[in-house]
């Protein structure tokens, strides 16, 4: 659980960005001189646009989370204006803008990064939390070049006895269309597999370089792809593991989905086949 904190021990040094609620800004922990991301939430705007219950249950969730591959919460605070949370700071830039600049990334790049995304839906899917919005600007970069999940501004808690008798959720739409499965673009009830599609259409940029779906409305979102199917192509140039993996990945029946822990052990065994002198260590750091 995430401690409560002073703000008066930190040093603002710069604005990262800007929100709905107010904005992040990087500032030095005046204790030790490490480095954090400090969001800062207005206390009016939660309320008056009523996301008091939202705000609460974001920081709720995030103290639960503490993991390698996800940017953890490391303490709170608030005043009469805003509310506060610290959060460990990724220095190396988003995943969106590297893809961008990127003219390739090589099968080694793409089944270590991707290892590393999965294994970090595994362990929040192993909570019973579900994230929703996965996509490249929600991923980015420490100093030491690990890539981690950031922005749990949608995740949820499912809980088992409000599960249907498909095993599914009666949940909001929510997330970005082009990364979002059927179900949940349909306003369908649905379950964590939601996030196995966002994973493969995100595994399908990481390799093309290119955006998903560039270009479609949400009408052509929701007639071609939602409804009829259509997906992305997957050339035949590209790794047959991972073309495997995308295809059944983001299938239309979302039973036919594998879980994370499956995907990440398959990417796992495509990793190290690729580099036989890689290490569960290398590969996980540690995970659990």
């Amino acid at each position: 659980m995430a401690p409560a904190m002073s703000l008066a021990d930190f040093e603002m040094v710069r604005t990262l960005g800007c929100g709905s609620f107010g904005r992040v800004k990087y500032a030095k922990y005046k204790k030790d001189g490490q480095h954090y991301a400090v969001k800062f939430m207005k206390k009016h705007e939660i309320i008056k646009l009523k996301q008091v219950d939202h705000i609460n249950n974001e920081k709720r969730l995030m103290a639960q989370i503490d993991y390698p591959f996800v940017v953890n919460m490391t303490g709170y605070t608030k005043d009469d204006r805003f509310i506060y949370i610290i959060m460990e700071c990724i220095g190396g830039g988003e995943l969106f803008v590297h893809l961008r600049r990127a003219r390739k990334f090589s099968d080694e790049q793409s089944k270590f990064y991707a290892s590393h995304i999965a294994s970090a839906f595994a362990h929040i899917h192993s909570k019973n939390i579900i994230h929703r919005d996965l996509k490249p600007e929600n991923l980015g970069f420490d100093v030491r070049g690990d890539i981690k999940l950031f922005d749990l501004g949608l995740v949820k808690e499912l809980h088992p006895e409000n599960r249907d008798a498909k095993g599914n959720w009666k949940l909001s739409m929510a997330g970005t269309p082009r990364y979002m499965s059927p179900e949940c673009g349909t306003y369908k009830p649905y379950n964590l597999s939601t996030d196995v599609y966002s994973f493969s259409m995100l595994l399908w940029e990481i390799i093309s370089l290119h955006q998903p779906l560039k270009g479609f409305s949400y009408s052509q979102l929701k007639h071609q792809v939602f409804n009829e199917g259509y997906r992305p192509p997957l050339k035949k140039v590209w790794h047959g593991g991972l073309r495997s993996l995308i295809a059944v990945g983001w299938h239309q029946v979302p039973s036919k989905r594998p879980s994370m822990d499956e995907i990440y052990d398959k990417l796992k065994t495509l990793y190290t086949a690729l580099k036989p002198g890689s290490s569960e260590e290398e590969i996980s750091h540690n995970r659990r």
